[in-house]
C-alpha cells in the first residue's frame, strides 16, 4: 500500500470546505452534549430535592396540625373540670405558622486607629468588621439550621359551646379562663350554652 497516495487522499478530502464544517459543526455539538449531560443536575437528583421540600411542607402543616388539635383537646379537658360546665365544644384560631429562632455566630472585630497630625491635631477612628451567620447542623446528610427556640402559632381567638353556659357566673368563669390561659382579651373569647 502506498503511503504517500493515501496521505495525498486525505488531504483533498480535508480540503473540501464541506468536510471541514461538517467536522467542526460535530466536534461542537458532541462538546456541548458533553458539556451538559457533565454540568447538569440528573433528573433523580431534582426529583429527590423536590421530593424533600414537598416532603418538608407537608411535616410542617402535619406539625401544626398536631399542635392546634392538642390544644384544642387541652382546652376542652380543662374546661369540663370546671365546676357547673359539663360538655364542652371547642374551636380555636391560631395567628400563623410555628416559628423557629436559629442560633447565630458572630464575628465581629474592633479596632481602634489614632493619629497626630504635623500641627499637632489628633483624630480617632474606630472601625468594626464582621457579621453574623447562622449556624448549621448535619441531620441525615442534610444541613439545617441548628434551631434555639421554636414559638408555636399564638391563639387569637376561641369560641366555646358549653352546657351550663347560659348561666352567667359559669359563662364568664369559662371567659376568664380562657383569656387568662391564652393572654387574649376577653372580646375574643365567645362562650355559648349548648343546645339539648
Amino acid at each position: 500500500m502506498d503511503f504517500s497516495k493515501l496521505k495525498n487522499e486525505i488531504k483533498s478530502v480535508f480540503k473540501q470546505k464541506n468536510f471541514t464544517m461538517i467536522l467542526v459543526v460535530s466536534l461542537i455539538l458532541i462538546f456541548i452534549l458533553i458539556s451538559i449531560s457533565f454540568f447538569s443536575p440528573k433528573k433523580q437528583e431534582l426529583t429527590s430535592k423536590k421530593d424533600k421540600t414537598s416532603e418538608n411542607v407537608i411535616n410542617e402543616m402535619n406539625i401544626k396540625d398536631q399542635y392546634e388539635k392538642e390544644q384544642n383537646e387541652k382546652l376542652t379537658s380543662i374546661l369540663k373540670e370546671m365546676q357547673g360546665v359539663g360538655e364542652v365544644s371547642v374551636m380555636m384560631t391560631f395567628e400563623g405558622g410555628e416559628e423557629k429562632i436559629p442560633a447565630y455566630n458572630s464575628d465581629i472585630q474592633k479596632s481602634t486607629t489614632e493619629e497626630t497630625d504635623k500641627e499637632g491635631g489628633k483624630r480617632k477612628t474606630n472601625q468594626e468588621n464582621g457579621g453574623e451567620n447562622i449556624v448549621m447542623s448535619t441531620e441525615n446528610g442534610e444541613n439545617k439550621p441548628f434551631v434555639t427556640q421554636t414559638i408555636k402559632p399564638k391563639v387569637i381567638s376561641v369560641i366555646v359551646i358549653a352546657e351550663g353556659a347560659s348561666i352567667s357566673k359559669i359563662k364568664y368563669n369559662i371567659e376568664k379562663a380562657v383569656s387568662d390561659l391564652y393572654n387574649i382579651p376577653l372580646s375574643k373569647v365567645n362562650v355559648y350554652p349548648k343546645s339539648n
